[in-house]
């Protein structure tokens, strides 16, 4: 009895050493799965970066030039809204975010930015600008949107704001594919400097969120995000690793 008692033991503990490698292998090879896709890689055109305007409290102060988004994809951290040091806030106008005083093309001072901090190690491949804008009678008509990757010196889209009377213009601004990463901006400029009504442009400028649909959207770029070659090589010397630990636990298996 004694002897069959340690024969029990002996393949209970076998059964549990093989359970417990069966355990480590499908650990090893669930590790290789992870560190491939752990770059948590937007696959498909998603949200990279977002301002939820039709919440934005009614300016008081024509100072009051900033306006916070939040952070939608990972790697990636929302900019606030800015508003050149030529134009002034507009008041008094919730569910908007609005300047005024438009009056020439100075990329350094009559703008409205938005932006994203892509992490480093990643990159951006755009593929629009979801949002909705209205220009005031005597507000700028042509508007375009240009980048910091060139210093703002060319359009990535352009769009015109009219006819008067405050009319709705929704994108979305299509940016091609363009690939960023760092410390992007984005400004919104006058393209020349005609008003929605005539004459020279010196009025307002708003903007809402996107009406594209059955229902509003927030301000958001739409794109990719993805690894750059480095990371690449990182991830795949990472599962690389996780595949040779399940291989070694599966032959002492």
């Amino acid at each position: 009895e004694f002897a069959g008692e340690r024969i029990t033991q002996h393949k209970s503990a076998a059964m549990k050493m093989h359970s417990l490698r069966s355990q480590k292998c499908r650990l090893g090879l669930a590790l290789g799965a992870s560190v491939l896709f752990s770059g948590v890689v937007a696959l498909g055109q998603v949200p990279i970066a977002a301002w939820d305007v039709s919440n934005a409290p009614a300016a008081v102060n024509v100072n009051d030039k900033s306006y916070a988004g939040y952070d939608v994809a990972a790697h990636v951290t929302t900019s606030p809204m800015m508003i050149g040091a030529d134009l002034n806030r507009e008041l008094a106008q919730a569910g908007s975010f609005g300047a005024t005083g438009w009056t020439s093309t100075d990329p350094a001072n009559e703008y409205v930015s938005l932006g994203f901090v892509v992490e480093s190690g990643f990159s951006v491949i755009l593929d629009s600008l979801k949002v909705s804008a209205r220009s005031s009678a005597d507000g700028p008509k042509t508007l375009g949107l240009y980048s910091s990757a060139d210093t703002f010196a060319a359009p990535l889209a352009t769009w015109n704001q009219w006819p008067a009377g405050w009319t709705l213009s929704s994108g979305p601004a299509d940016l091609g594919g363009a690939t960023v990463s760092g410390n992007v901006e984005f400004r919104i400029m006058q393209v020349g400097n005609d008003a929605v009504g005539g004459g020279a442009a010196t009025g307002s400028w708003r903007i809402y969120d996107w009406f594209g649909g059955a229902s509003l959207e927030d301000v958001q770029f739409m794109g990719t995000v993805v690894p750059e070659p480095e990371t690449y090589g990182m991830l795949a010397g990472l599962a690389l690793f996780g595949w040779v630990a399940a291989r070694r636990l599966l032959k002492r298996a």
